[in-house]
């Protein structure tokens, strides 16, 4: 099996089940190890949601291995399978602040589900330790949070981090801004990736 892209969950509240959801669609690609909220509950609850997931599309991979049409199909589905089932082994790791997960958890992105206003932290905190950034729309409420994030991004740019802004359409806020990309902080496209992707992270 090849290695998979190990990922943090910073925040978990509602829209974090669409990043969870999308990682899991991807077992070959990425693997969920850790989850952080300021929130207890909030971490632990999907923390157990990322395990049941995982337990659930087990066990239809498994049940859908003799239905396979092919040999490659199978193998598939028994690598994804395996891949599923070692979340009940492993578990979630549980964190209530993203600067300790990030310091004491083995990760090689963190992804964020956090509302606006908590953007900017996590995310220059993520670059500086070298982690690999996808942020939830809308990327920041101002043009100094997107240049901090911007510049963070830049400084770690030899340890390959990269921001992407989970969005159709970028502004810098949507607070009344309507800043096309080139008056903004971002001066090309190539200081920000944007993936039009949808709730799929990946």
């Amino acid at each position: 099996m090849s290695k998979r892209v190990k990922i943090g969950l910073i925040g978990c509240g509602m829209i974090s089940g669409s990043h969870v959801n999308g990682y899991l669609a991807h077992p070959q690609h990425a693997e969920i190890v850790a989850v952080c909220d300021t929130v207890d509950a909030n971490a632990q609850r999907r923390a157990a949601e990322v395990v049941s997931g995982a337990e659930a599309r087990a066990n239809t991979a498994t049940s859908e291995i003799k239905k396979a049409n092919t040999a490659e199909a199978r193998e598939r589905l028994k690598e994804n399978a395996a891949r599923w089932a070692k979340y009940k082994d492993n578990g979630v790791k549980i964190y209530n602040d993203f600067n300790v997960m990030l310091k004491e958890c083995e990760l090689d992105a963190v992804s964020l589900a956090t509302p606006p206003f908590a953007h900017e932290e996590p995310t220059v905190a993520a670059a500086n330790a070298g982690k690999h950034v996808f942020c939830e729309k809308p990327m920041a409420r101002t043009a100094t949070e997107a240049r901090s994030m911007r510049d963070a991004i830049r400084q770690a740019l030899n340890l390959l981090t990269r921001v992407v802004a989970h969005a159709l359409t970028l502004r810098v806020t949507p607070y009344g801004s309507t800043l096309p990309l080139e008056n903004s902080a971002m001066s090309t496209t190539e200081d920000l990736p944007v993936t039009e992707s949808g709730a799929d992270p990946m």
